[in-house]
């Protein structure tokens, strides 16, 4: 009786275990990525001289957030400081208030300056991943900004929205 019992606790075990190694991956696999609407809207300045921007803003996914960027820019005259503008590239990153980034590369964008120094500009652009729950984001983005040149510190003002597309 013992010989019987004993063969049947082990078969037992070795289903419970094989069930368990079956099942265990499934349930604790990522979540599958959802896309989901994004939309952001900031407030920062541009700085012609380090060719960076930084933003304080809020956003859906993030909440409040800062925002810094490096930008590739090819004005159409160099020599004049309220001269339309090529976006090339840039490299933004928002900071949620928890340490999540969210990834951006902006992949083309236009900037004109108003001869009263308005400022105006827009562009498309790519999500491309992030740290913590962003890790692996992704999606496409619209942009545009309205607002100033200041000559005395050849810095544009502006507020900033973007909308589009983040799935994670």
């Amino acid at each position: 009786m013992n010989g019987k019992w004993l063969r049947k606790t082990a078969l037992a075990g070795i289903t419970v275990l094989a069930v368990c190694a079956l099942v265990l991956p499934l349930a604790i696999s990522a979540p599958k990525a959802v896309e989901r609407p994004f939309k952001s809207i900031s407030d920062g300045y541009f700085d012609f001289a380090s060719l960076t921007s930084i933003d304080i803003g809020e956003g859906t996914h993030l909440g409040r957030f800062i925002m810094d960027a490096d930008w590739e820019v090819i004005k159409d005259d160099p020599d004049n400081p309220i001269s339309p503008a090529s976006i090339q590239s840039s490299n933004l990153v928002m900071t949620a208030a928890n340490g999540d980034e969210l990834h951006f590369r902006s992949v083309e964008g236009r900037g004109v300056t108003a001869p009263d120094l308005q400022w105006t500009g827009m562009g498309t652009g790519v999500i491309e991943g992030g740290t913590g729950r962003f890790e692996n984001a992704s999606g496409s983005t619209a942009w545009s900004a309205v607002g100033y040149l200041d000559p005395g510190e050849m810095r544009i003002y502006y507020t900033l929205t973007i909308t589009g597309t983040l799935t994670y």
